[in-house]
């Protein structure tokens, strides 16, 4: 799609309600639902995939549990004028998505003027190919668009900080670093950050919405 083309399938996606797309609550409901079912988000069903699903659930009711906007950032977000929309896409079995989820919409709900609309990575494959990361649907991918579907920013898949954690992982010879290894470290990583790293981030990209 070229840019008008995805301007209009944006406006398409506001005028009809985002075409399907998920509340943070709903989309947790949905994704435990399917877990319940033995089942997950998207077209691939394997036990791998069940157990990521598995550890996300308790994940993202963690962060519900624990997490708290900074005090500065809240005023921030808090601040800022209607008529944005944070659309997210994503799916269940993602690991980063159930550590960043729960703190976009803790981020996104001290500001009734800025829904988050999540939206499933396989249902959705021409946006996603929109906002690949270095050639990959890589998730979550959070899009700011404003009252006119204008693309504002987009954010993801993970923090700078995780990325080159990521990164620094993969080139390194060490044999321990298998792909378990590397996620178990990632989320190690998510853990201890406790979403300091998103918060920096985000207080950068809020003043592109005033």
């Amino acid at each position: 799609m070229n840019t008008s083309e995805i301007k209009s399938a944006l406006n398409e996606m506001i005028a009809s309600d985002y075409n399907g797309g998920y509340s943070y609550i709903d989309f947790c409901s949905e994704v435990e639902r399917l877990f319940n079912n033995s089942l997950v988000t998207g077209p691939v069903q394997n036990p791998e995939l069940l157990d990521y699903t598995r550890m996300n659930i308790v994940r993202m009711k963690r962060w519900d549990k624990h997490f708290e906007v900074r005090n500065g950032l809240k005023e921030k977000i808090s601040s800022i004028s209607g008529g944005y929309t944070w659309m997210v896409l994503t799916e269940g079995w993602c690991g980063d998505s159930a550590q960043i989820l729960p703190q976009l919409n803790k981020m996104a709900m001290l500001n009734k003027g800025i829904p988050l609309v999540i939206l499933l990575r396989d249902e959705n494959p021409e946006l996603m190919d929109e906002f690949l990361t270095n050639g990959t649907r890589s998730i979550p991918r959070l899009i700011c668009l404003d009252a006119n579907g204008k693309e504002v920013f987009s954010w993801g898949p993970r923090p700078a900080r995780a990325i080159e954690l990521m990164e620094e992982l993969k080139k390194s010879a060490d044999p321990v670093n298998t792909k378990e290894h590397i996620h178990e470290k990632l989320h190690l990583w998510y853990s201890k950050d406790k979403g300091e790293s998103i918060q920096d981030e985000f207080e950068k990209l809020i003043s592109l919405m005033n």
